[in-house]
């Protein structure tokens, strides 16, 4: 239903609120994460909030704002940290806004709400201290969750300032109210493998082509900030991609089957209706959102169905079709991340399993190169009396036709002005000499010496 827009600021601003009034009642801290760090005083500290996503032009900050509060602690512990909570949950729930390049900047026990700029890839905020000692910072948000590719906590010299490790090893602690992997979109929102350069290019028996298509993608870090985006990473994904989901799992590579999974996440997913094995039924009903069945029926199988076939009994059957449902058929950021990790594992020993549903059967979805999605994606397009050459073939085609033009140029350039030049030089060379007659003498009857010219 549609609701007028400052009715519904209102409303959100009023749900909010109350949300940060039961945190309190409900005796939860306010803020997400707590670290501790050791600053000195009098250097020129810097804190950075990066917009998130790609492609550059269509990212976000994770939100808009965030609260903030340095705070002097005894030491870097995690005791220290717990100690300050009441005084840090008081300058919480009374808040100044700073803007980026603020005039004061980030100053102990205040509560500061940063506001980022939103006109802005970045946004930095001065953070500085008179006393050199250990600090807590506790944020609203995860401060990870606005790293692009760039470090939230600088020194005067741009280098990365970390939080002291607490005793599990880990700087800073997460207090459990994270954002997760972002938005589940469903897979038909994505371009359609067959209308990409996929499409051109599909053979699943064709696994030395497939390798080479993972090795560009490893070789040019397509996994790194955002290259998947570029022309070169995004088609090697899409091939990949369209590949995995199509084929049998048996006729992958092990090695890219489990590659495959440092990039779905950082790459542009395209849509593939899943291989649907005729010796497996259909996987039973599931809920993405119930990681917990998930990660239980893992569990089960991990200490009770490998010492022999995951399908050894009917209980290891329903655990194993249950964590492929999950794993192939849930967005990524409802996959727990044991089952992400360990999955390939699992395949190598758990045979069987179930056909996930795809929206060409449950929805009646039909795929369209015509469509928005669609439009333009397609890195070589054919014309509709193309004879077929493979890409490989158009490119040898191209460089022939190039070398002959080359020459074509050439040619006309010699005949029309470098060969009448030599000739003219030829016709003005100047002839030999011809070699001197022999003398003779006076009346004495001697002949002169031979002289050679």
């Amino acid at each position: 239903a549609a609701c007028v827009t400052s009715v519904c600021g209102e409303m959100k601003f009023a749900f909010l609120f109350l949300s940060f009034l039961s945190t309190f009642a409900n005796g939860e801290d306010p803020f997400e994460w707590e670290g501790a760090f050791e600053l000195t005083a009098g250097e020129n500290y810097r804190w950075r909030a990066q917009k998130t996503g790609c492609p550059r032009d269509q990212a976000e900050y994770v939100d808009p704002s965030m609260i903030l509060v340095l705070y002097p602690i005894d030491n870097g512990t995690e005791a220290a940290l717990d100690k300050v909570h009441g005084e840090v949950e008081t300058l919480f729930g009374s808040t100044t806004d700073l803007e980026v390049n603020g005039a004061t900047g980030i100053q102990p026990s205040v509560g500061h709400k940063l506001i980022f700029d939103q006109n802005s890839l970045e946004s930095y905020y001065a953070l500085s201290v008179s006393t050199t000692g250990f600090y807590g910072i506790y944020a609203e948000h995860v401060p990870t969750e606005f790293e692009f590719d760039a470090h939230y906590l600088i020194d005067g010299s741009d280098e990365d300032v970390e939080p002291i490790p607490m005793d599990e090893g880990e700087g800073g602690h997460d207090h459990g109210h994270a954002h997760g992997g972002g938005e589940c979109v469903a897979p038909t929102s994505n371009p359609d493998c067959s209308c990409t350069i996929a499409g051109d290019n599909f053979n699943c028996d064709n696994t030395a082509f497939l390798q080479a298509q993972m090795d560009f993608l490893v070789e040019n870090k397509c996994n790194e900030s955002c290259n998947c985006y570029e022309t070169g990473c995004r088609d090697a994904f899409w091939i990949v991609d369209m590949h995995h989901e199509a084929c049998n799992a048996d006729q992958l590579p092990q090695d890219i089957e489990e590659m495959y999974h440092d990039y779905d996440s950082s790459c542009q997913l395209c849509y593939q209706a899943a291989y649907q094995n005729p010796a497996l039924g259909a996987c039973e009903p599931f809920d993405c959102a119930d990681s917990e069945s998930a990660i239980a029926n893992y569990t089960y199988l991990t200490d009770n169905c490998l010492a022999g076939e995951c399908d050894d009994t009917d209980e290891c059957r329903k655990a194993w079709n249950r964590v492929i449902a999950q794993h192939d058929a849930c967005c990524f950021s409802d996959v727990p991340a044991v089952i992400e990790e360990g999955f390939h594992d699992l395949e190598t020993q758990c045979k069987g399993g179930c056909n996930i549903p795809n929206a060409e059967d449950t929805e009646g979805y039909v795929v369209d190169c015509t469509a928005t999605k669609n439009v333009g994606i397609k890195t070589e397009t054919k014309d509709d009396d193309d004879d077929g050459l493979s890409t490989g073939e158009t490119v040898g085609v191209a460089v022939v036709c190039s070398i002959v033009g080359a020459a074509i140029i050439f040619a006309a350039i010699y005949f029309t002005c470098l060969k009448p030049n030599v000739e003219s030089k030829t016709r003005k060379a100047p002839q030999p000499l011809e070699e001197p007659q022999k003398m003779e003498g006076p009346s004495t009857g001697m002949s002169q010496p031979n002289i050679k010219v």
